[in-house]
């Protein structure tokens, strides 16, 4: 990797956090304690975050102001969340958080997201009741396992008592926010026939994205035993799809694929093992399938991102020489080496040109292990990565 390499890739691993403090403002607006209504804009963060405090503005070029569950009643980000202001006991300990309101009708639901965990909450005659699904451990045969407590279906036994056929479905209901609403859903319709239920959530549908890419791969490899490298770069292409969980909001992303990459590279190592100088070549295809979890900083048109990946390298072809330059010049024996497993680390740039369309370009670092045991010299190498990536993403449902 040349230096030019190695000052792009720091450039662009940095920028996410200086671009930290963009700010992703959408129309909405406040409610008062006073029960009035400013309509403005609001900064749009994680689910942890909008429990927490809600940062409003009139207008694009007005200062900004943050406000916490104590200073205003509720706030709705338009098509998007609505939370309300409420006073909760959480571990024992009294706070005030903005619950995500998810469902308005005989009995209310809402959504509270903390660092590690999820919390539901029903209000039913104007009682808050806690729903939560946290780990306990049992003993049996003097073992320790374990297991969820499944807390909330005690509660909705009890809360949908006078709903026979709400009953019937609680013990297949999972803990989650499709589920939880489906149920309540369920609850409202059986017994309330006057009235419709009011679901304040967007979706609850995950958004799947298509990225077509191209770049080029710029190739180091290396021998344990030996202090020299070489190099070579070669152009490869792609698609991806990414997964978007709607709870999650834009923040974290799953992202897959597939890729298609060649290797052609050789060189000369004075390899200290044998004491002698080995050369190697190697040339394969490669069809390589990640397995990335990405985090998206804030912001409205540019959307720095960091991500963290384990690719799944399949050879198609390979050619492999091993042979000692002094000596008898005996090849080294090898194997055909049909799977290598690899890691890496993302930073890049996304350029949102509407809302089904994006541009990206990013820096992978990616190393992959040969995993094989016949070869003492093909055991031991090691291929280095750093791969310059473009490409374009289309969302479409």
């Amino acid at each position: 990797m040349t230096k030019r390499l190695l000052l792009f890739w720091l450039l662009l691993t940095l920028v996410p956090f200086f671009c930290f403090g963009q700010k992703d403002f959408k129309s909405g607006y406040i409610i008062t304690n006073d029960s009035d209504t400013l309509y403005g804009l609001i900064n749009l963060k994680s689910n942890y975050q909008n429990s927490r405090s809600c940062e409003f503005k009139k207008e694009n070029d007005s200062e900004s102001k943050t406000y916490s569950p104590l200073d205003i009643r509720g706030y709705r980000i338009e098509n998007n969340k609505l939370y309300i202001a409420r006073e909760i006991s959480l571990n024992n300990e009294k706070q005030s958080v903005f619950l995500e309101y998810l469902l308005d009708g005989i009995v209310d639901l809402f959504y509270l997201k903390e660092l590690t965990s999820d919390y539901y909450f029903i209000d039913k005659d104007g009682v808050l009741y806690q729903l939560s699904n946290e780990d306990k451990q049992v003993v049996a045969n003097n073992t320790i396992y374990e297991v969820k407590s499944n807390q909330y279906k005690g509660i909705l036994n009890v809360l949908f008592k006078d709903s026979p056929n709400t009953l019937k479905k609680i013990n297949n209901t999972n803990f989650g926010y499709k589920p939880l609403i489906a149920i309540t859903k369920d609850y409202h319709n059986d017994v309330c026939k006057d009235q419709a239920c009011i679901d304040f959530t967007k979706s609850t549908k995950t958004k799947i994205w298509i990225e077509p890419n191209v770049g080029i791969n710029f190739t180091q490899m290396r021998l344990e035993t030996s202090e020299d490298k070489v190099y070579n770069s070669m152009p490869y292409g792609g698609i991806n799809v990414r997964f978007i969980p709607y709870r999650s909001h834009y923040s974290w992303n799953l992202t897959t694929g597939i890729t298609l990459l060649f290797i052609d590279i050789s060189g000369d190592f004075n390899n200290t093992l044998f004491d002698t100088t080995t050369y190697i070549m190697t040339k394969h295809k490669i069809v390589r399938i990640p397995f990335t979890i990405e985090y998206n900083f804030p912001g409205k048109k540019v959307q720095p991102f960091l991500s963290l990946s384990y690719y799944n390298n399949f050879v198609l072809t390979t050619d492999y020489q091993i042979y000692y330059l002094e000596g008898p010049g005996t090849p080294e024996p090898y194997s055909k080496i049909m799977y290598q497993m690899g890691f890496g680390f993302d930073a890049g740039l996304r350029y949102n040109i509407n809302t089904t369309r994006y541009f990206f370009i990013k820096n992978v670092l990616e190393i992959r292990n040969f995993n094989v045991s016949i070869s003492d010299i093909q055991g031991r190498l090691k291929i280095f990565s750093e791969m310059i990536n473009l490409g374009m993403g289309f969302n479409f449902n």
